[in-house]
Parts: structure tokens; C-alpha cells; sequence
């Protein structure tokens, strides 16, 4: 029968028995601000315009008010009289000025020409030189002399269109004819109070959605984007011209107001979730302070006299915080870990060996830097905010190392950073043999211990090559095994070069024997490769007694080294072939007889020298017109390789006309093709002809003749050289050498 409503203005319950509201919002700070002022008096009084609640005062004697019914927007308290201050309803429909601290209002809307409208939150300032001067941004923005009684306006339809209002309107407090006006993500400026409007285009669409000008340099200005992305907080240092972006580490989330205080030289920045600051000119942004919910922060002032700051926000009402008491506001100790550049953390993991270095985020600062950590490490440090620690060769080096900075007007910042030391993955490559061999044609390399937690890299003259644990190789190769313990990231290496140890090889000359049957050959043998000592075995026992004097044949030799790897290879010492003859001779009646030479074997040409009974009759290779007897020749080759045939015999016969040659005449000879047999003798007209090499192993031509009184026979099929030919008739046989030349 209860039903509950939540609204702008608090938590309602509905009883239906009864009919009847209740409240329950008393006591629940969650007033939903949209600004805010304060008064430069101690204690300040604050005002702050809100959703639905119309305007809020707390007046320096800790009494509350209100300022206005409705919609409260903007507020404004005069620097330098308490008791006047401005308000207004949405849209600047009505904008109400004060000058008994809120006791009575008067409408300045209507002095504003054209009585025009703006944004939700129309913006309003004071001139921070003359307070009487009060500015505020339509599609226009107008001037007041006289806080609110009369207005003209100091541009002419500067956005465009009426619709186009203008979010925030600003002057500076160094040079008052600066004045800045932002509409979307275009900020209008003027140098000359309005005589001339430039106009600047931001990057990204988001809207400006705060301006703050530097309170000295009239050069430097922030503003606040709203909106998600990449740009939160921007810097002009040219009145408005160019920007930077400060947005940095900013938490991504829409910026709505921007602060600067230069005592602490600090940037405050309200946002969706709650108040970030950073050092203006070492931009690290954290979270400023303790206590406040992750509300939305809209609006920000400073309390310079009690060094106080005061927020609004939407719908967890007013906060109070201290400010930084000195400059710099807060100091961040960064860390440098091997190469990598300095990096902001509260702490760090790194491993064995790494190198780190630590400095404060502000540099060139003067002052005493008094750091402390493990092992009663504790070292002061005067101007110079850097620290090289160096190498962690310990893992008791883990801990905390902390800043204490304590500059030249004795404001002390402290921070800290906390180190935790990893120890390194054990790495050492184990290989089940030192070396490839040829016994061992793969080798396999691991890693001395295993973990479940490793991650294994191994590469091969810096390819990678696998990612196991361990690897079977074929190549001779330095390989490097990398180890990632996955939980740490920490990783170590270990190298390890596998040589290939070639077996035994040899390489020779040889010399052949010359001469057939002699022993002249020779090996010259080197040996290289392998491992000593090497032992030798040969096929032929000849060889234990050396290489040289080698008759010819086949050797074997076979090369064993100390790690049984053997090499064989077998060497042939070759001969020229013997020297071999046949002598057809023909036998004498008187003085006619004759021998033919056929010589085979050797390295020709040959030399002849023919002799009976000691004495030399001749060099020719035939002889011819002899007696009966024996003869000896002894056959003489190119090399000077010879043998001596002895008692060749020559027969003494009694009639010769049976199987005298000159029966026949045989011609050309010698001849390249056709040969002419012709019988002078009637005797012989049925022959037999044949021709066969000179030994009469193999017959090329044989042939029956009838009426052989004259035969041409072509021979031009048969190769170049010498030949028998024979013609037989009946029992009588005729032989006689012949010549084939090409």
C-alpha cells in the first residue's frame, strides 16, 4: 500500500490507505547544484543555484536561505561586498541582483535589449578589476557598467543564431579588455572589448564547457571539454590562438569546470565521477582527496584567505576540501625500468638484473630529495630529482622506496613506489651429446628444469624456431634458448653452439705404371678432418711397406678416427697394356722370304730394330727379300717400354711358285676405299678372298671369285687401319698386308 517517488527535489512516500505524502529527504545532502559562488570574506558566505530547489545561501554565520524559487542557475558574489551577488532563473529569463545578501531581488532581465534567452545555464561574470561591470552570454554578449541597471551589447549576432548560446563568458583578470565566449567547440575572443571578435575551432565536436584564465599571464588560459575522447583539458598559451592538450592520463570522462590556483600551481578539474588535479606544468592527473562520493562536480571555488576549496554538485550538494598548502601541490615519483621512458605507478614489477631509475614528476625543482628504501637504503639528494638505483641483483631489494621532497620555502611533498623483485627463470641448455658426429646425426637440447609456468622460445642464428621445450637439431648452429615465466614475465637465456665434427677424408694422387708389369705407381695420400688418432687398413698388404713402387691394381684404404667415424675409397693405379706381336712370315726358296710385323698393346708409335745373329739388319717394322734363319725384333713404344721376340723363323723351301705373291697383283695399297686384285697367273681363276684383322680373330669380307683375272673390291666400310687379306686357291693360300687409310 506504499509506494516510493524519487525526484529533483528528494524521496516522497505515498500511503493509499491514507492518502498521504511523506518526506523523507530531510537529513539526505542531495541537492543537485548547477554553480556556485563564494565570498572573499572568512568565513565565506555560499550560494548555489539548483534543480527544481530554486537558490541556496549559506551566510557567513552558518545560516541558510534561499536565494530564488524554480530553476537557480548561475551565481555570482561580489569579490568586494558580500551582501551583493546575482542569480537567475533557466535560460536567463530572469536575472536577479542582490544587495542585501539575498533578502531582496530585482529583475535585471528586462534591462537587457531584446530581453533574450539562453542556454539552460546562461553564464554571467564580474569584471575581476571593476566588480561594478557585470558581462553575460547569450546569442550575444552584453555589458553592464553599472552592475545590471543598463546594457549594450559588444558584438552583433556573434554565434550566428539566436539558438546558438553561448555556454560560458569570461574576462581577464590581467588584461580586462580580453574576453572569451565558448558556444560548442568554438571559443570567440577579443582583445579590444569587443571592437573585433576572432574565433578559434577546437578539435573533436565535444563542447567548451569551462574557461579559466591564468590570474598573472594574460597569454595563458585552460579550458574543460565535455563529451568522451581523447581531449579533456587544453592549454593556449597565445590568448586563445593555438592549443595543446593536457589530457594525458585524464580519466575519460566529461571534464565540466577547470580551476587553476597558483599558490600550489595546481589544475582542479570537475568531472562526471568526481576531482582530479595535476601540476600545471608537469601534467600527471590523480584524484584529489578523501570523502567525496563519485558524483558529478559542476562547479568550483577557492578560498584563497583560508586556502579552502568549495565544489557543487549535481545531487550530492556542497563539499569543502583543503587546498595544497604550497607549491607543488603533490610530488609523483615516476620510474624508469631498463629503456623505456618514465612512467607514473604506485608500483612496479620488474626482474633480476633490470635496471631502474627514480625521479620526481617536476623536474629543475630546487630543494632536498631525501629518499629511503630497503636494507636501510637512505640517501639525500640536493636540486637534482633523479635517482639511478641501478641493477636489482637481489630480490631482497623488493619493497618500498619512498620521496621526501622538501623544497627552498620548506613545503615538503612525500610519495612512494613500491618494487617487487622477480627472480629470473632458470635457464641452462642441456644437450644429450656435445657435437654432431657421424654417430650422431641429431641432437637434442632441452632445458636443465621444467616449469609450468614457462614459456620457451628457442632460435637458431636469431630465426626463431620453436617454441617447445626442448628440440631435436640436424644443423650445426648456435642455438639460444629464451625462458618467459608467464606469471612474472621476468625471462633469461642461455646459449649453446653445436659444431659438426666431419669424419676423416682423404684426398690423393696417383701415378700409373708405364711400362706393363713393372713397378712404378705411386700414392701420395693427405688425410684431413676426423679427430686423432687415426688407424689405417689396406686391402694389399704392399702397402704397409709404402706408396711407391706400386705394381697396378686396386687399392683399398680405409681411414678410421678416434670417434670410429671411418672414410673408404678404393685407388686405382692403372698400366698401358702389354706389348704383343704376331709375324706372319712367309718362307724362302732363295733370298725372298719375308716377316710382317703386327704390333698391339704399348703407347705408339713404335720403334723397330730387327737382328740376326746379333748383328741389327733393320728399323723397319717388315722385312723383306730374306733368307731362311731366325730373326729377332725388339719393339720399342713411346714410353720407352719394350720386348724382345726372339727366333722368329724364316723357312727354307724347296718350290715357291705355289704361293708366291707375285701370282697376283694387288693395288692401290694403301687405298681408302676400292682394292684391285689381278691374277697374272691362268691358274688361279676360281679364289676364295678374305680380309681379317691382323691377329685373324674377326673377318670383315669374305668373297668367292670365279674367273679371278680381275676383281675391285670395295673396302671403304672398314675403319682406318692395317688388315690381312687372303685369297685362297685351292689348297694354296695367299696372305698379304694391307693398308685402309680415310
Amino acid at each position: 500500500n506504499e509506494i516510493y517517488f524519487c525526484h529533483d527535489g528528494g524521496l516522497n512516500k505515498y500511503d493509499e490507505n491514507t492518502e498521504s505524502w511523506e518526506e523523507l529527504s530531510n537529513g539526505l545532502p542531495i541537492t543537485q547544484f548547477y554553480k556556485m559562488a563564494i565570498s572573499t570574506t572568512t568565513p565565506p558566505t555560499l550560494i548555489g543555484g539548483s534543480q527544481d530547489n530554486g537558490g541556496f545561501i549559506k551566510r557567513s554565520n552558518g545560516t541558510w536561505g534561499n536565494t530564488n524559487g524554480g530553476d537557480a542557475m548561475w551565481q555570482l558574489l561580489d569579490p568586494t561586498n558580500s551582501k551583493i551577488g546575482y542569480t537567475e532563473y533557466w535560460g536567463g529569463r530572469a536575472v536577479y541582483r542582490t544587495t542585501d545578501n539575498f533578502n531582496n531581488l530585482t529583475d535585471l532581465h528586462a534591462n537587457i535589449p531584446g530581453e533574450p534567452q539562453g542556454q539552460w545555464v546562461t553564464p554571467f561574470n564580474l569584471n575581476p578589476q571593476n566588480p561594478k561591470t557585470f558581462i553575460i552570454g547569450y546569442n550575444d554578449v552584453f555589458i553592464s557598467p553599472d552592475r545590471g541597471n543598463t546594457f549594450f551589447p559588444i558584438s552583433n549576432n556573434l554565434t550566428g543564431a539566436e539558438d546558438k548560446d553561448f555556454r560560458n563568458v569570461d574576462m581577464s583578470p590581467v588584461d580586462t579588455n580580453i574576453i572569451m565566449a565558448s558556444y560548442s567547440n568554438l571559443l570567440f575572443y577579443t582583445y579590444n572589448y569587443g571592437k573585433t571578435w576572432n574565433k578559434s575551432t577546437l578539435a573533436t565536436s565535444f563542447e567548451i564547457s569551462s574557461i579559466e584564465f591564468h590570474p598573472q599571464d594574460s597569454n595563458r588560459l585552460w579550458v574543460t571539454r565535455s563529451g568522451l575522447g581523447t581531449f579533456k583539458v587544453q592549454e593556449s598559451i597565445d590568448k586563445g590562438k593555438t592549443w595543446k592538450n593536457l589530457t594525458s592520463n585524464f580519466v575519460n570522462t566529461p571534464a565540466l569546470i577547470i580551476r587553476f590556483d597558483q599558490a600550489s600551481n595546481s589544475l582542479f578539474v570537475g568531472t562526471d565521477i568526481g576531482l582530479f588535479y595535476s601540476d600545471a606544468d608537469k601534467i600527471n592527473w590523480q584524484y584529489y582527496g578523501n570523502g567525496l562520493p563519485n558524483t558529478s562536480v559542476t562547479d568550483i571555488e577557492l578560498h584563497q584567505a583560508t586556502r579552502k576549496m568549495y565544489i557543487s554538485t549535481y545531487g550530492r550538494g556542497f563539499y569543502s576540501i583543503d587546498l595544497p598548502s604550497c607549491a607543488p601541490a603533490v610530488m609523483t615519483v615516476q620510474s624508469k625500468l631498463n629503456t623505456k621512458s618514465f612512467a607514473y605507478a604506485d608500483s612496479i614489477k620488474i626482474c633480476l638484473g633490470d635496471e631502474v631509475i627514480l625521479k620526481s614528476h617536476i623536474d629543475n625543482l630546487q630543494g632536498s630529495y631525501h629518499w629511503r628504501g630497503p636494507r636501510n637504503f637512505d640517501t639525500i639528494i640536493t636540486n637534482t630529482n633523479l635517482l639511478n638505483l641501478g641493477a636489482f641483483k637481489s630480490i631482497s631489494k623488493t619493497g618500498n622506496y619512498s620521496l621526501e621532497f622538501v623544497s627552498e620555502k620548506l613545503c615538503t611533498r612525500i610519495d612512494s613506489i613500491y618494487i617487487k623483485v622477480n627472480a629470473l627463470p632458470s635457464t641452462q641448455i642441456i644437450s644429450d651429446f656435445p657435437e654432431l658426429d657421424c654417430s650422431h646425426n641429431q641432437v637434442t637440447l632441452s632445458n636443465s628444469s621444467l616449469n609450468s609456468s614457462n614459456q620457451y622460445q628457442w632460435s637458431m642464428n636469431g630465426k626463431s624456431i620453436s617454441d617447445s621445450s626442448n628440440i631435436t637439431i640436424s644443423n650445426a648452429a648456435t642455438y639460444v634458448l629464451k625462458i618467459t615465466n608467464s606469471a612474472t614475465s621476468c625471462s633469461s637465456t642461455d646459449t649453446i653452439s653445436i659444431n659438426q665434427v666431419l669424419p676423416p677424408e682423404i684426398s690423393y694422387t696417383s701415378q700409373n705404371v708405364e711400362c706393363y708389369g713393372e713397378k712404378t705407381g705411386s700414392i701420395d695420400l693427405k688425410i684431413k678432418g676426423g679427430t686423432q688418432p687415426y688407424s689405417l687398413v689396406y686391402s694389399n698388404p704392399i702397402l704397409l711397406n709404402g706408396f711407391n713402387n706400386l705394381p697396378a691394381g686396386e687399392y683399398i684404404i680405409i681411414i678410421t678416427d678416434s670417434k670410429n667415424c671411418n672414410w673408404r675409397d678404393t685407388i686405382r693405379i692403372k698400366e698401358n697394356t702389354q706389348l704383343k706381336a704376331q709375324f706372319p712370315v712367309k718362307d724362302a726358296a732363295v733370298s725372298d722370304g719375308s716377316i710382317t710385323s703386327i704390333i698391339q698393346g704399348g703407347v705408339p708409335p713404335y720403334k723397330y730394330e730387327w737382328s740376326k745373329n746379333g748383328i741389327t739388319i733393320s728399323n723397319e717394322p717388315d722385312l723383306k727379300d730374306l733368307e731362311s734363319g731366325f730373326y729377332k725384333l725388339i719393339i720399342t713404344d713411346s714410353l720407352n717400354c719394350f720386348k724382345s721376340f726372339d727366333s722368329i723363323e724364316v723357312k727354307q723351301v724347296t718350290s715357291v711358285s705355289e704361293n708366291k705373291l707375285t701370282d697376283f697383283i694387288i693395288y692401290p695399297n694403301p687405298t681408302k676405299d676400292y682394292l684391285t686384285i689381278s691374277s697374272i697367273s691362268h691358274s688361279h681363276l676360281n679364289v676364295d678372298i678374305e680380309i681379317c684383322n691382323i691377329s685373324g680373330s674377326n673377318y670383315f669380307f669374305k668373297k668367292k671369285i670365279k674367273n679371278a683375272e680381275f676383281e675391285k673390291i670395295n673396302l671403304s666400310f672398314l675403319n682406318s687401319g692395317t688388315y690381312i687379306l687372303k685369297i685362297k686357291s685351292g689348297h694354296k693360300v695367299f696372305e698379304h698386308k694391307i693398308e685402309i687409310v680415310h
